[in-house]
């Protein structure tokens, strides 16, 4: 019989004698250095860049009419008329909403989601497949908003409900480079906006704005420096993974 195949089958059955807790324990220590190294990068908190949000009634109304029912609804009759009545007056109904110094903070406490799982497959490789998770992430923002002289400080803050990581791995036992898939899931972004005042009609104009900016910075850092970061833990513990093959 060849050195492999007898290389593969003392590895196949050698994954019999694995205990879950030490796979478990294995891999929670390497998320938690995955944690670690993303507060050194400044990645948690994680900045989100400023953002400006220019409006006038105009921008605001025709956010808010498809809101407010059908089509043939008094209230959006009366809204769609009112839009058309104040074209002409829109410069004098003008402001900006400024979000600055946004942190996302929360991505450093990614932990494992379910038992890991250790398995033979074809060819000579062993599969390490292991899920992780967030939940709850939060963005708060220091705002303002101006509306020609009145100027307020609303209290903005995005929220991430969860963030999903799925890493499997390709180990071959005899020798050569490991294949690693990483998958990802951000859940919803929400936005409150609370402290409005007479701007109050700027929630439904700016959240869906404010939600995709935070949710593309959140996904460019999963898909870039997280991943860079847990596949070289993953590279780092290669041979203690190895060693569980015998």
């Amino acid at each position: 019989m060849p050195f492999d195949l007898i290389k593969n089958f003392l590895a196949e059955n050698a994954l019999k004698f694995v205990s879950q807790e030490v796979l478990d324990d294995m891999v929670d220590k390497l998320i938690a250095e995955v944690c670690e190294g993303l507060q050194n990068l400044g990645l948690d908190p994680l900045p989100i860049p400023d953002i400006n949000i220019p409006y006038n009634l105009d921008k605001v109304t025709e956010a808010v009419v498809p809101l407010v029912g059908d089509e043939d609804s008094p209230l959006r009759q009366i809204l769609s008329f009112a839009t058309k009545l104040c074209k002409g007056c829109s410069q004098n109904i003008s402001g900006e909403l400024k979000l600055q110094e946004g942190t996302l903070q929360g991505l450093a406490s990614l932990v494992r989601q379910g038992p890991v799982v250790l398995t033979w497959e074809e060819e000579g490789t062993v599969r390490l497949g292991a899920k992780f998770g967030v939940e709850n992430l939060t963005a708060p923002f220091q705002t303002e908003a101006n509306l020609e002289s009145m100027t307020i400080n609303p209290d903005i803050k995005a929220r991430v409900s969860n963030v999903a990581l799925d890493m499997d791995v390709q180990l071959p036992v005899t020798g050569g480079k490991p294949d690693s898939n990483f998958d990802m899931n951000v859940g919803p972004v929400d936005v409150d906006l609370d402290g409005l005042g007479p701007l109050g009609d700027l929630a439904e104009y700016a959240s869906p704005y404010i939600a995709d900016i935070v949710g593309k910075k959140l996904k460019e850092v999963l898909q870039t420096q997280v991943k860079e970061k847990l596949l070289e833990e993953v590279e780092t513990r290669l041979p203690g993974i190895k060693s569980l093959c015998g």
